[in-house]
């Protein structure tokens, strides 16, 4: 019998733990989820994983820190980070590569592209400079959508507001948009 690896779920965000926690059981691997770093070192101290699947960005100890950790208790233990903060990381290349600190020539990125074309060309071929920067300007762009997409898929579930008043549940809706709207009809009435 084909035995899956233990897999251990660290995220702050319980829509991306309880989803990826579902679809997991569902392919038939053990799993569990913590909500911070300092859960996921007691889950860790307590059993063996094999593969941990770790948010980068968390409040206290992000998940860089949190590998460093996890690595140091299980050497052997497979550690998969990920984020919803493309378009912020692929900013973020593309500043400190323009500003000289990031990634150095020969190896391309869009920021030492952008500062060449700026720099060399601004006047004689301006298409240096804008090409570049349209690609980052759609790429952070795309992702944005893309990563809104994915949460309201992920967080479909959860996306309940109650308008509460003196106690009573006056609305109660699926959707914030829709509560507001809702909300707006009821006061006018």
């Amino acid at each position: 019998m084909d035995r899956r690896p233990a897999i251990l779920i660290v995220d702050d965000e319980y829509s991306v733990r309880d989803s990826l926690e579902h679809w997991l059981r569902k392919d038939g691997y053990t799993v569990r989820s913590a909500a911070s770093a300092a859960e996921a070192l007691e889950a860790l101290e307590a059993s063996r994983f094999e593969v941990a699947i770790v948010d980068v960005r968390m409040p206290g100890m992000d998940g860089l820190q949190l590998q460093e950790r996890m690595q140091a208790i299980d050497a052997d233990m497979a550690v998969i980070m990920i984020t919803a903060f493309v378009g912020q990381a692929i900013l973020l290349e593309a500043s400190l590569s323009y500003l000289g600190l990031g990634v150095q020539e020969p190896t391309p990125a869009w920021g030492l592209m952008l500062q060449g074309g700026a720099e060399e060309y601004a006047l004689s071929a301006p298409w240096m400079a804008i090409f570049p920067g349209l690609a980052i300007t759609l790429a952070v762009f795309g992702f944005n959508l893309f990563g809104d997409a994915v949460r309201d898929v992920l967080d479909a579930g959860y996306r309940t507001a109650d308008i509460m008043q003196e106690g009573k549940t006056l609305i109660s809706c699926t959707d914030m948009g829709s509560a507001v709207v809702e909300a707006m009809g009821k006061r006018a009435a």
